[in-house]
């Protein structure tokens, strides 16, 4: 254990007294109050079970029996941001009261009675101590003093209080499992604590999410060292990023798929003719064009061919519900949606938009009679360069629209973070729909290195894709850490490679098992943030889950409190993205946009953030670490889903009264969704899940 040992002076104390007076609860309890308001501070916890240490002696025979009687009984606390101290300390005191009257009950046996394996270590958390005065403690004719030199192990953080030997002043000792908390981390435990307490004493009427936890240093740390990563980067949009690669090396091969490959020239060539052919079929600059094309060399030709336009191009997948795409086109106002005669057919009419049929004889003699050459038509950094839905948590899909801002420092990023560049040759595994496209393509074609295009069929677990990968000699790869963990032991991934992996939750033994022979990168990013926010270069011999890292170059990360303050490290806050690469915000929903990004108190005038949802820490070696959803948002298999959408979709279906959906992992450890229903009969469940079944993709 380590320890930590201070005294409240008498002018400190009595400030506290009066503040417990005011509340009209004893000192005692008002401590007790105050390690609740702390830890839910730190935490962000809002439902808190306290340890306390309690006699268990509640009448003057029982003080007379010797032996050993103490216990620790439970203390359920209830802690909101908008709670005052005054108001946390009244209703602390009821239910240290309530909990005294069980203290014969031992916590032994309650944890036993309720199935907790690891007994009093799961049933409560931080323990907080009062011990009795000893101002009149005699020893012989000496006065003595209680000094707690040993209160029996900690499992977490332990809290200590007694009268200091004049009586005046307060003793508080601080305790720590040395395992997991070091000197320096309950240093700043003891300081933060205090700086809480001044702040109970001072105004008690003060909402506890309003009391700030960080003193100048550390929020000078927090903002200007630990969350930022400012960089100068070239100010091009992606089409111009690509081109500057083309004047480069115009016969270095750029795209390869199966054996087919096409040189920067060429692709650029291909490119441009199909953008001047959109330009004659009347698309414009902010134009949101639809892309729905097989995994090839045709697919990235087209989405250059948008960008090149000035329009905004929306990915497609004609595998996901007709009523899914329907929708994505008309929130979308696609005019034109780009295709082939084979997915024609599955796709759903859109009002007022008109196809192009890449493969029809007519479209494929129109393009091939275009000017080869580069559009250079004026694209400023804010136009908008694709629109990406994902789920929502009112049933219906959001686009979200992406400008050509963030492209400089995804660039920067490839190169300075994860080492790509002109002899690099990068898999492009993701769904085209998956905006992780969008990194894979600007990491190659951005910095002259060449993208490996993995067709459909190989899109498997198995040697279909590492033979290809291997076949291709490819040096850099994002792939989904599921796909990854289930890739059978005698599938290997090129040595040496680098292995970029996240979208969900990295397991270690993923790390553990791929670290020696590639290098690993856990990322962590967010379709409103240009695709990639932080990175963590993997080391297997950190201990506990695998953070997510470290800001990209000009990416701001804000660990923050519910009054948008800083959090200390070590403390859970939410996270708040802001800097190079921002959304513009979601199409359409100017109330949900105003909601999810908001002015950056800490940028220049003018500028936002975005609020992530996600539960987060700053750890003592500088990298966040995720601790989960601030709401129900899920991610699997890299997908971001509200189960809301889901539940909406269920209740919509004849018969089904209600409808939760809750995510379970299977025997082999992977995630699945499963929906749980109120229905009226056995055959409306099965008529509701063939209905959802052609809503929703399947997840």
């Amino acid at each position: 254990r380590v320890r930590r040992s201070t005294v409240l002076g008498a002018r400190d104390t009595a400030r506290l007294e009066a503040a417990a007076r005011g509340a009209g609860v004893r000192l005692s309890r008002f401590l007790i109050t105050a390690v609740a308001a702390y830890l839910h501070r730190t935490s962000g916890a809002q439902d808190l079970v306290l340890g306390l240490p309690v006699t268990a002696r509640r009448d003057d025979g029982a003080a007379a029996v010797p032996g050993m009687v103490s216990n620790v009984v439970p203390l359920r606390v209830p802690v909101r941001p908008g709670t005052t101290g005054a108001e946390l300390a009244a209703e602390t005191g009821h239910i240290v009261a309530e909990a005294v009257e069980h203290g014969r009950y031992r916590a032994e046996d309650l944890a036993r009675d309720l199935g907790l394996a690891d007994g009093l270590a799961e049933l409560v958390g931080p323990t907080v101590n009062i011990l009795p005065g000893t101002a009149d403690l005699p020893f012989g004719d000496h006065p003595a003093e209680l000094h707690p030199a040993w209160l029996g192990p900690v499992n977490d953080l332990a809290f200590t209080f007694s009268r200091a030997r004049d009586g005046q002043g307060v003793r508080l000792h601080l305790d720590a499992d040395a395992d997991v908390c070091d000197e320096a981390a309950l240093r700043d435990h003891e300081r933060r604590f205090l700086a809480l307490l001044d702040s109970l004493a001072e105004d008690p009427d003060r909402p506890l999410g309003h009391i700030d936890l960080t003193d100048g240093a550390e929020r000078g740390r927090l903002l200007g060292e630990l969350g930022v990563a400012p960089r100068e980067v070239p100010e091009l949009t992606w089409p111009a990023a690509f081109e500057h690669q083309v004047r480069r090396t115009p016969d270095a091969v750029a795209l390869v798929c199966e054996d087919r490959e096409l040189t920067y020239g060429e692709l650029n060539a291909h490119a441009n003719r199909l953008a001047r052919l959109l330009v004659s079929r009347g698309v414009r600059a902010e134009d949101v064009v639809a892309v729905a094309l097989p995994r090839s060399p045709e697919l990235v030709i087209c989405l250059l061919a948008v960008l090149k336009t000035g329009a905004a191009y929306l990915p497609l997948d004609a595998d996901h519900p007709k009523d899914r795409i329907a929708h994505m086109l008309s929130d979308a106002g696609a005019r034109t949606v780009v295709t082939v005669r084979d997915l024609a057919g599955d796709l759903p009419a859109a009002p007022g938009a008109g196809h192009v049929l890449l493969d029809d004889p007519d479209t494929a003699a129109a393009q091939a009679a275009q000017d080869p050459s580069d559009l250079s038509l004026p694209i400023p950094l804010d136009r908008a360069a694709y629109v990406i839905y994902t789920s929502g948590s009112t049933g219906r899909p959001k686009g979200v629209v992406v400008t050509h801002d963030g492209v400089g420092s995804l660039i920067a990023t490839a190169t300075d973070r994860i080492g790509v560049g002109p002899d690099s040759r990068v898999v492009q595994f993701a769904s085209v729909g998956f905006d992780v496209t969008v990194w894979d393509l600007i990491m190659s074609l951005c910095v002259g290195g060449r993208i490996i295009v993995v067709p459909d069929g190989r899109r498997v677990a198995g040697p279909a894709l590492t033979e290809y990968i291997a076949g291709h000699r490819a040096t850099h790869m994002i792939l989904p850490p599921s796909l990854v963990s289930a890739l059978p032991r005698d599938c290997e991934l090129p040595d040496g490679a680098v292995l970029v992996v996240g979208t969900e939750a990295v397991p270690g033994e993923l790390i553990a098992r791929w670290a020696g022979r590639l290098r690993v990168v856990v990322a962590y990013g967010l379709t409103e943030a240009s695709v990639n926010s932080t990175l963590w270069p993997a080391d297997p011999a950190r201990p506990g889950p695998a953070p997510i890292g470290r800001p990209d170059p000009n990416t701001r990360a804000y660990v923050l409190d519910s009054a948008l303050r800083p959090v200390p490290v070590g403390a859970e806050g939410e996270l708040y993205v802001a800097g190079r690469g921002l959304a513009r915000g979601y199409l359409g929903r100017p109330g949900l946009t105003s909601e999810r990004f908001v002015a950056d108190p800490f940028g220049a005038p003018g500028t936002r953030m975005y609020r992530t949802g996600d539960r987060v820490r700053w750890a003592p070696d500088g990298n966040l670490e995720f601790l989960g959803r601030a709401d129900g948002q899920l991610k699997i298999r890299g997908h971001r889903i509200e189960p809301g959408e889901i539940e909406s979709a269920f209740m919509a279906c004849p018969g089904i009264s209600q409808a939760a959906v809750l995510p379970r992992d299977d025997h082999r450890g992977v995630t699945r969704l499963v929906a749980y229903l109120v229905a009226e009969t056995d055959a409306a469940v099965t008529a509701a899940r063939a209905q959802v079944a052609g809503k929703l993709p399947d997840f």
